[in-house]
Protein backbone atom coordinates (compact mmCIF):
# COMPACT_ATOMS: atom_id res chain seq x y z
CA UNK A 1 0.00 0.00 0.00
CA UNK A 2 1.39 3.35 -0.98
CA UNK A 3 1.15 5.70 2.01
CA UNK A 4 3.14 8.39 3.74
CA UNK A 5 2.62 10.32 6.94
CA UNK A 6 1.11 13.70 6.20
CA UNK A 7 3.69 16.23 7.39
CA UNK A 8 2.92 19.93 7.60
CA UNK A 9 5.24 22.59 8.97
CA UNK A 10 3.09 25.49 10.09
CA UNK A 11 4.43 29.02 9.88
CA UNK A 12 5.35 31.28 12.80
CA UNK A 13 4.28 34.92 12.81
CA UNK A 14 6.82 37.08 14.64
CA UNK A 15 5.03 40.34 15.37
CA UNK A 16 5.69 40.72 19.08
CA UNK A 17 2.82 38.25 19.61
CA UNK A 18 4.62 34.94 18.99
CA UNK A 19 3.11 31.50 19.27
CA UNK A 20 4.65 28.04 19.27
CA UNK A 21 5.21 26.37 15.91
CA UNK A 22 5.16 22.59 15.71
CA UNK A 23 6.34 20.05 13.16
CA UNK A 24 3.23 18.15 12.21
CA UNK A 25 3.26 14.86 11.24
CA UNK A 26 -14.07 6.41 5.73
CA UNK A 27 -15.29 4.87 3.61
CA UNK A 28 -18.95 5.46 2.85
CA UNK A 29 -20.88 3.13 5.12
CA UNK A 30 -24.34 1.76 4.61
CA UNK A 31 -26.59 -0.08 7.07
CA UNK A 32 -27.50 -3.69 6.48
CA UNK A 33 -31.23 -3.07 6.62
CA UNK A 34 -32.36 -6.15 4.71
CA UNK A 35 -35.14 -8.10 6.43
CA UNK A 36 -33.91 -10.58 9.01
CA UNK A 37 -35.75 -13.40 7.29
CA UNK A 38 -33.82 -12.73 4.06
CA UNK A 39 -30.52 -12.65 5.95
CA UNK A 40 -31.21 -15.96 7.67
CA UNK A 41 -32.32 -17.53 4.41
CA UNK A 42 -29.16 -16.39 2.61
CA UNK A 43 -26.95 -17.48 5.50
CA UNK A 44 -28.34 -20.99 5.24
CA UNK A 45 -28.30 -21.00 1.44
CA UNK A 46 -24.66 -20.02 1.03
CA UNK A 47 -23.52 -22.18 3.93
CA UNK A 48 -24.81 -25.14 1.95
CA UNK A 49 -23.20 -24.08 -1.34
CA UNK A 50 -19.82 -25.55 -2.31
CA UNK A 51 -16.94 -23.08 -2.12
CA UNK A 52 -14.39 -22.57 -4.85
CA UNK A 53 -10.76 -23.05 -3.96
CA UNK A 54 -7.94 -20.80 -5.03
CA UNK A 55 -5.52 -23.69 -4.85
CA UNK A 56 -7.57 -25.27 -7.64
CA UNK A 57 -7.91 -21.90 -9.41
CA UNK A 58 -4.15 -21.67 -9.58
CA UNK A 59 -3.94 -25.17 -10.96
CA UNK A 60 -3.94 -25.78 -14.69
CA UNK A 61 -6.37 -28.66 -14.17
CA UNK A 62 -9.34 -26.39 -13.48
CA UNK A 63 -11.13 -24.09 -15.87
CA UNK A 64 -10.68 -20.70 -14.23
CA UNK A 65 -13.40 -19.12 -16.30
CA UNK A 66 -15.95 -21.67 -15.09
CA UNK A 67 -14.91 -21.19 -11.48
CA UNK A 68 -15.30 -17.43 -11.42
CA UNK A 69 -18.54 -17.46 -13.36
CA UNK A 70 -20.10 -19.67 -10.68
CA UNK A 71 -20.45 -16.54 -8.55
CA UNK A 72 -22.24 -14.63 -11.29
CA UNK A 73 -24.56 -17.41 -12.40
CA UNK A 74 -25.97 -17.38 -8.87
CA UNK A 75 -28.49 -14.53 -8.35
CA UNK A 76 -29.94 -15.53 -4.97
CA UNK A 77 -28.38 -12.40 -3.43
CA UNK A 78 -29.94 -9.88 -5.85
CA UNK A 79 -32.77 -8.84 -3.49
CA UNK A 80 -30.27 -8.42 -0.67
CA UNK A 81 -27.99 -6.07 -2.61
CA UNK A 82 -30.78 -4.06 -4.30
CA UNK A 83 -31.45 -1.65 -1.35
CA UNK A 84 -27.71 -1.05 -0.93
CA UNK A 85 -27.24 -0.14 -4.60
CA UNK A 86 -30.42 1.94 -4.66
CA UNK A 87 -29.26 3.99 -1.66
CA UNK A 88 -25.89 4.56 -3.31
CA UNK A 89 -27.56 5.66 -6.56
CA UNK A 90 -29.74 8.12 -4.65
CA UNK A 91 -26.75 9.57 -2.83
CA UNK A 92 -24.50 9.73 -5.90
CA UNK A 93 -26.62 10.27 -9.00
CA UNK A 94 -23.65 11.26 -11.19
CA UNK A 95 -22.19 8.13 -12.77
CA UNK A 96 -18.50 8.69 -12.08
CA UNK A 97 -19.22 9.57 -8.44
CA UNK A 98 -21.35 6.44 -8.04
CA UNK A 99 -18.61 4.18 -9.43
CA UNK A 100 -15.91 5.95 -7.41
CA UNK A 101 -17.80 5.54 -4.14
CA UNK A 102 -18.79 1.95 -4.84
CA UNK A 103 -15.16 1.03 -5.55
CA UNK A 104 -13.92 2.84 -2.46
CA UNK A 105 -16.63 1.20 -0.34
CA UNK A 106 -15.13 -2.20 -1.15
CA UNK A 107 -11.57 -0.91 -0.80
CA UNK A 108 -12.14 0.76 2.57
CA UNK A 109 -14.88 -1.15 4.39
CA UNK A 110 -13.39 -4.63 4.46
CA UNK A 111 -10.47 -5.93 6.44
CA UNK A 112 -8.12 -8.54 5.05
CA UNK A 113 -9.19 -12.05 6.04
CA UNK A 114 -6.16 -13.35 7.92
CA UNK A 115 -8.01 -16.59 8.68
CA UNK A 116 -8.08 -17.50 4.99
CA UNK A 117 -4.64 -18.76 3.93
CA UNK A 118 -5.51 -18.05 0.31
CA UNK A 119 -7.65 -21.04 -0.47
CA UNK A 120 -11.41 -20.44 -0.27
CA UNK A 121 -13.26 -17.85 -2.37
CA UNK A 122 -16.34 -16.67 -0.47
CA UNK A 123 -19.64 -15.80 -2.06
CA UNK A 124 -20.29 -12.03 -2.38
CA UNK A 125 -23.04 -12.12 0.24
CA UNK A 126 -20.69 -13.81 2.74
CA UNK A 127 -17.93 -11.27 2.11
CA UNK A 128 -20.34 -8.35 2.44
CA UNK A 129 -21.82 -9.57 5.74
CA UNK A 130 -18.52 -10.63 7.31
CA UNK A 131 -16.75 -7.42 6.19
CA UNK A 132 -13.60 -9.46 5.55
CA UNK A 133 -12.06 -10.94 2.45
CA UNK A 134 -8.91 -11.65 0.48
CA UNK A 135 -8.30 -10.25 -3.01
CA UNK A 136 -10.49 -12.80 -4.77
CA UNK A 137 -13.39 -12.34 -2.30
CA UNK A 138 -13.42 -8.59 -2.62
CA UNK A 139 -12.96 -8.59 -6.39
CA UNK A 140 -15.86 -11.01 -6.81
CA UNK A 141 -18.02 -8.88 -4.49
CA UNK A 142 -17.26 -5.63 -6.34
CA UNK A 143 -17.75 -7.39 -9.67
CA UNK A 144 -21.15 -8.68 -8.58
CA UNK A 145 -22.24 -5.23 -7.36
CA UNK A 146 -21.13 -3.58 -10.60
CA UNK A 147 -22.94 -6.21 -12.68
CA UNK A 148 -26.11 -5.64 -10.67
CA UNK A 149 -25.62 -1.92 -11.40
CA UNK A 150 -25.56 -2.77 -15.11
CA UNK A 151 -21.81 -2.67 -15.82
CA UNK A 152 -19.67 -5.14 -17.72
CA UNK A 153 -16.73 -6.59 -15.78
CA UNK A 154 -13.93 -9.12 -16.12
CA UNK A 155 -11.11 -10.39 -13.90
CA UNK A 156 -7.36 -9.97 -14.09
CA UNK A 157 -5.69 -13.12 -12.76
CA UNK A 158 -1.96 -13.15 -12.02
CA UNK A 159 -0.72 -16.69 -11.43
CA UNK A 160 2.82 -15.67 -10.49
CA UNK A 161 1.59 -13.22 -7.85
CA UNK A 162 -1.35 -15.41 -6.81
CA UNK A 163 -3.43 -12.27 -7.10
CA UNK A 164 -6.85 -11.40 -8.53
CA UNK A 165 -8.14 -7.94 -9.44
CA UNK A 166 -11.28 -6.67 -11.14
CA UNK A 167 -11.60 -5.05 -14.54
CA UNK A 168 -14.40 -2.61 -15.41
CA UNK A 169 -15.27 -2.00 -19.06
CA UNK A 170 -14.32 1.52 -20.22
CA UNK A 171 -14.10 3.41 -23.54
CA UNK A 172 -11.13 2.77 -25.80
CA UNK A 173 -7.89 4.26 -24.53
CA UNK A 174 -8.66 3.91 -20.83
CA UNK A 175 -8.24 0.15 -20.43
CA UNK A 176 -5.33 -1.57 -18.69
CA UNK A 177 -3.02 -4.09 -20.37
CA UNK A 178 -4.30 -2.99 -23.82
CA UNK A 179 -7.71 -4.39 -22.92
CA UNK A 180 -11.24 -2.90 -22.74
CA UNK A 181 -11.07 -3.18 -18.93
CA UNK A 182 -9.57 -0.76 -16.43
CA UNK A 183 -7.72 -2.34 -13.50
CA UNK A 184 -9.34 -2.01 -10.05
CA UNK A 185 -7.42 -3.04 -6.94
CA UNK A 186 -9.82 -4.12 -4.18
CA UNK A 187 -7.50 -4.94 -1.26
CA UNK A 188 -6.37 -1.38 -0.57
CA UNK A 189 -7.21 2.16 -1.60
CA UNK A 190 -5.98 2.98 -5.09
CA UNK A 191 -7.39 4.98 -7.99
CA UNK A 192 -8.90 3.09 -10.91
CA UNK A 193 -6.13 2.05 -13.27
CA UNK A 194 -3.38 2.17 -10.62
CA UNK A 195 -1.65 -1.22 -10.64
CA UNK A 196 0.20 -2.10 -7.37
CA UNK A 197 3.55 -3.12 -8.86
CA UNK A 198 5.15 -1.83 -5.64
CA UNK A 199 3.39 -4.55 -3.62
CA UNK A 200 4.61 -7.49 -5.69
CA UNK A 201 7.70 -8.59 -7.57
CA UNK A 202 8.85 -6.57 -10.60
CA UNK A 203 7.21 -8.89 -13.15
CA UNK A 204 4.43 -10.37 -11.03
CA UNK A 205 1.65 -8.17 -12.45
CA UNK A 206 2.79 -7.80 -16.03
CA UNK A 207 0.91 -10.51 -17.94
CA UNK A 208 -2.55 -11.20 -16.54
CA UNK A 209 -5.02 -13.74 -17.73
CA UNK A 210 -8.26 -11.89 -18.47
CA UNK A 211 -11.27 -13.91 -17.35
CA UNK A 212 -14.61 -12.81 -18.84
CA UNK A 213 -17.91 -12.90 -16.98
CA UNK A 214 -20.69 -14.56 -18.96
CA UNK A 215 -23.80 -13.40 -17.12
CA UNK A 216 -22.67 -9.80 -17.26
CA UNK A 217 -23.90 -6.26 -17.42
CA UNK A 218 -23.83 -4.49 -20.77
CA UNK A 219 -22.71 -0.98 -19.82
CA UNK A 220 -19.27 0.55 -20.04
CA UNK A 221 -18.11 3.15 -17.54
CA UNK A 222 -18.39 5.94 -20.11
CA UNK A 223 -17.69 8.85 -17.75
CA UNK A 224 -14.33 7.46 -16.63
CA UNK A 225 -12.62 10.58 -18.03
CA UNK A 226 -14.41 12.72 -15.42
CA UNK A 227 -13.04 10.51 -12.67
CA UNK A 228 -9.53 10.70 -14.16
CA UNK A 229 -9.85 14.50 -14.25
CA UNK A 230 -10.94 14.44 -10.62
CA UNK A 231 -7.86 12.39 -9.74
CA UNK A 232 -5.63 14.94 -11.49
CA UNK A 233 -7.21 17.96 -9.80
CA UNK A 234 -7.28 16.34 -6.34
CA UNK A 235 -3.61 15.38 -6.64
CA UNK A 236 -2.73 18.92 -7.72
CA UNK A 237 -4.56 20.47 -4.77
CA UNK A 238 -3.87 18.00 -2.00
CA UNK A 239 -0.84 15.97 -3.10
CA UNK A 240 -0.36 12.57 -4.74
CA UNK A 241 -1.02 10.64 -1.53
CA UNK A 242 -4.55 12.08 -1.26
CA UNK A 243 -5.93 9.44 -3.66
CA UNK A 244 -4.60 6.67 -1.41
CA UNK A 245 -6.40 7.95 1.71
CA UNK A 246 -9.63 6.69 3.20
CA UNK A 247 -12.71 8.91 3.27
CA UNK A 248 -12.16 10.37 6.74
CA UNK A 249 -8.47 11.04 6.10
CA UNK A 250 -9.40 12.79 2.84
CA UNK A 251 -11.78 15.04 4.76
CA UNK A 252 -9.06 15.88 7.28
CA UNK A 253 -6.54 16.55 4.49
CA UNK A 254 -8.92 18.90 2.69
CA UNK A 255 -9.83 20.69 5.93
CA UNK A 256 -6.15 21.19 6.77
CA UNK A 257 -5.51 22.46 3.25
CA UNK A 258 -8.42 24.93 3.39
CA UNK A 259 -7.47 26.23 6.83
CA UNK A 260 -3.90 26.71 5.74
CA UNK A 261 -5.01 28.76 2.72
CA UNK A 262 -7.03 31.05 5.00
CA UNK A 263 -4.17 31.34 7.49
CA UNK A 264 -1.69 32.12 4.70
CA UNK A 265 -4.01 34.82 3.35
CA UNK A 266 -4.39 36.34 6.83
CA UNK A 267 -0.64 36.25 7.34
CA UNK A 268 -0.03 38.11 4.09
CA UNK A 269 -2.61 40.68 5.15
CA UNK A 270 -0.96 41.12 8.55
CA UNK A 271 2.41 41.60 6.89
CA UNK A 272 0.91 44.37 4.74
CA UNK A 273 -0.72 45.95 7.82
CA UNK A 274 2.56 45.75 9.69
CA UNK A 275 4.32 47.64 6.90
CA UNK A 276 1.67 50.36 7.16
CA UNK A 277 2.13 50.41 10.95
CA UNK A 278 5.88 50.92 10.54
CA UNK A 279 5.18 53.79 8.13
CA UNK A 280 2.92 55.40 10.75
CA UNK A 281 5.69 55.08 13.34
CA UNK A 282 8.11 56.84 10.99
CA UNK A 283 5.59 59.65 10.36
CA UNK A 284 5.05 60.02 14.11
CA UNK A 285 8.81 60.33 14.68
CA UNK A 286 9.04 63.01 11.96
CA UNK A 287 6.07 64.97 13.38
CA UNK A 288 7.48 64.73 16.89
CA UNK A 289 10.80 66.10 15.64
CA UNK A 290 9.03 68.96 13.82
CA UNK A 291 7.15 69.87 17.00
CA UNK A 292 10.39 70.00 18.94
CA UNK A 293 12.02 72.17 16.26
CA UNK A 294 9.03 74.55 16.37
CA UNK A 295 9.35 74.92 20.15
CA UNK A 296 6.11 73.21 20.99
CA UNK A 297 7.26 71.92 24.39
CA UNK A 298 5.68 73.27 27.55
CA UNK A 299 3.73 76.56 27.57
CA UNK A 300 3.66 78.44 24.24
CA UNK A 301 2.84 82.14 24.62
CA UNK A 302 3.62 83.39 21.15
CA UNK A 303 0.48 83.43 18.99
CA UNK A 304 2.18 82.46 15.73
CA UNK A 305 4.10 79.61 17.40
CA UNK A 306 0.91 78.48 19.12
CA UNK A 307 -0.91 78.28 15.77
CA UNK A 308 1.88 76.20 14.22
CA UNK A 309 2.09 73.93 17.25
CA UNK A 310 -1.66 73.46 17.43
CA UNK A 311 -1.74 72.31 13.80
CA UNK A 312 1.18 69.94 14.27
CA UNK A 313 -0.17 68.48 17.51
CA UNK A 314 -3.52 67.87 15.81
CA UNK A 315 -1.81 65.98 12.97
CA UNK A 316 0.34 64.09 15.46
CA UNK A 317 -2.69 63.03 17.54
CA UNK A 318 -4.54 61.92 14.37
CA UNK A 319 -1.57 59.77 13.40
CA UNK A 320 -1.45 58.26 16.89
CA UNK A 321 -5.15 57.42 16.69
CA UNK A 322 -4.74 55.77 13.29
CA UNK A 323 -1.64 53.91 14.47
CA UNK A 324 -3.45 52.57 17.55
CA UNK A 325 -6.42 51.42 15.44
CA UNK A 326 -4.06 49.67 13.04
CA UNK A 327 -2.23 48.02 15.94
CA UNK A 328 -5.56 46.67 17.26
CA UNK A 329 -6.42 45.36 13.78
CA UNK A 330 -3.08 43.57 13.58
CA UNK A 331 -3.65 42.03 17.02
CA UNK A 332 -7.10 40.75 16.00
CA UNK A 333 -5.81 39.28 12.73
CA UNK A 334 -2.88 37.64 14.52
CA UNK A 335 -5.21 36.15 17.11
CA UNK A 336 -7.30 34.67 14.28
CA UNK A 337 -4.16 33.13 12.76
CA UNK A 338 -3.24 31.62 16.12
CA UNK A 339 -6.69 30.02 16.41
CA UNK A 340 -6.45 28.61 12.87
CA UNK A 341 -2.99 27.20 13.54
CA UNK A 342 -4.21 25.59 16.75
CA UNK A 343 -7.07 23.92 14.85
CA UNK A 344 -4.67 22.79 12.09
CA UNK A 345 -2.29 21.30 14.66
CA UNK A 346 -5.15 19.30 16.18
CA UNK A 347 -6.34 18.10 12.76
CA UNK A 348 -2.85 17.09 11.67
CA UNK A 349 -2.34 15.13 14.89
CA UNK A 350 -5.63 13.33 14.27
CA UNK A 351 -4.65 12.70 10.66
CA UNK A 352 -1.27 11.25 11.58
CA UNK A 353 -2.77 8.97 14.22
CA UNK A 354 -5.07 7.54 11.55
CA UNK A 355 -2.22 6.99 9.10
CA UNK A 356 0.06 5.37 11.67
CA UNK A 357 -2.78 3.08 12.81
CA UNK A 358 -3.45 1.97 9.21
CA UNK A 359 0.22 1.37 8.46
Amino acid sequence: MRMKNYILVLFCLAMGMAFSCKSLTSAPTFPLDSPTQLRVSLDDYYASRPSAYLSEFLSASLNRETLFNTYFDDRADSAFFAPFLDSLHLKYSVEWEFVDHLVRFVQESFSYDDNNPGEVIKYPYQTFVSRTGICSDRSVLLGKLLVYAGYSVAFFAFEKAEHVALGLKVPQGYGSYNSPWIYIETTNIRPLGDIPHDSFGPDALTTPEIIPVHRNGNRAFTSVHFLINYYSEASRLYGDDYLFLDQQSRYLSKRIHDLRKVADSLQRNVQTLHSRYQAFQQDLAIHHQLMQQAGCQGVVSDDSTYAVCAERVEKYNALVEQSNALSLHIANETNMINLLVEEMNNLVETFNRRIIRKE
